[in-house]
């Protein structure tokens, strides 16, 4: 579970002032991963301002509650959906994610999905909602 003084020593080693960007930059962290020890990172390259930040800048960066995707591959998108909300079934490091039924969306054709996971359990108080949207890019696909 990811406490408070958990985030409050994050907060201090990484300079981030504010209290609640640093809890979310934490469940960032543990959600990259998460998919990446269940296998679901394998099939698709992170990219934008997040992946920026986290790889390249560091917390001096601009925040952002987003982690985008691309797949990389030719894969079945709806088996991603389905090994991705599982995952997040799961408990990790002792904490528990949530999928609310309304954060979950995907276009008509298929090809961009979303979702909004957040913490089951509350973390100083409230809850840490942060997004995933994963896309899938023809161009990209081997």
């Amino acid at each position: 579970m990811l406490t408070q003084p958990q985030v409050q020593r994050y907060s201090t080693e990484s300079g981030l002032r504010d209290i609640m960007i640093a809890e979310k930059e934490v469940v960032l962290t543990f959600l990259l991963q998460l998919l990446s020890e269940r296998g679901i990172l394998n099939r698709l390259a992170f990219k934008g301002g997040t992946c920026l930040r986290k790889i390249f800048i560091g917390s001096q960066g601009r925040f952002s509650t987003d982690l985008d995707f691309t797949g990389i591959k030719d894969h079945d998108h709806e088996e991603i959906i389905l090994n991705t909300m599982q995952a997040f079934e799961q408990p990790f490091h002792g904490t528990q994610f949530a999928i609310l039924d309304d954060s979950y969306y995907e276009t008509q054709d298929g090809l961009s999905w979303g979702v909004n996971p957040t913490l089951a359990r509350r973390v100083a108080e409230r809850n840490c909602e942060v997004g995933s949207f994963i896309s899938f890019d023809p161009q990209v696909a081997n």
